[in-house]
Order: C-alpha cells, then structure tokens, then sequence
C-alpha cells in the first residue's frame, strides 16, 4: 500500500453526483487517471444476485482496472458497441468489465469503491480479480459496430 497518496492508496475522486453526470457526459464512463481506474454506473437492479455489491458499497459507481488482464495493455471505451475494446490482441468486455471475446482468461480486474464523507474514494491498494469467462451479470450485447476487430 502505498500510504503517501497514489496509486496504492484509497483515493477520493469526487462526488457521486459530479461522477455520474461525468460519465453521462462522456458516453458511459469516467476515466480516474489517478487511479488507473475506469468508471462506470453500476445499477443493482440489473445484478440481482449481488455479485458486484461488495465492491460497489451501495454506491452506483463501479472502478475497473484499466489494464487488459491478457497482457496489460491499457483498455479503451469503444463509444459505438459500449464495450471496453483492447486495441493490442481484441479482448472485449462489456461495460461492467466481464468478458465477452478475446484471449483475456478473466473479466477486467476491479477496484472496491465506497462513498466517505460525501466522497467517492477507490481502494486501489488491492486489486480484485475479475470475474470468470462464464460471469455474464450483465445482459449486454454490443449496441453498435466495434472499434477493435477480433484477435
């Protein structure tokens, strides 16, 4: 953990408000370079189960790790199919980060988040595997073209 501040640490990144009008603004995600974390809403309706509530503590902001769990490369928000499309070998990943295609073994690793005086904070001082290939909470197809093709 690093206790100095950065990445390793808890990090407020707004409040839930300002970052859920950010991601509306921004075609369905936030980005916190601070965190290597990208945003997303979270809405428990569509998760029944609960599988994400742990990590989302009653908030309705999700952080997943920016970093493609195949080889790590950084992974872009494709406006037009409203996944996460990894530009190096095509892993694709719906908006909540589980895997839909590609050579990725997992869904995007995430980060736990909660609300802390009226701030959102990101623990990225532990990394929380993704879900498996067979995780499929989220009932998303893609909603357009793809910006990757497939691997």
């Amino acid at each position: 953990p690093n206790l100095r501040g950065g990445f390793g640490a808890q990090l407020p990144i707004g409040t839930q408000d300002t970052i859920l009008a950010e991601i509306d603004a921004n075609e369905g995600r936030f980005e916190a370079p601070e965190a290597r974390s990208l945003i997303i809403k979270y809405d428990a309706s569509l998760d029944p189960e609960g599988q994400y509530a742990e990590i989302t503590n009653q908030t309705s902001i999700m952080a997943l790790y920016q970093k493609c769990v195949h080889l790590g490369c950084k992974v872009p928000w494709c406006p037009t199919s409203q996944w996460w499309e990894c530009p190096c070998h095509g892993s694709k990943y719906n908006r909540w980060g589980e895997w839909q295609e590609g050579p990725a073994p997992r869904g995007l690793d995430r980060f736990a988040v909660q609300e802390v005086e009226g701030q959102v904070v990101i623990d990225t001082s532990a990394v929380i595997t993704g879900p498996s290939r067979s995780a499929a909470v989220l009932n998303q197809p893609p909603e357009g073209p793809h910006c990757q093709d497939s691997a």
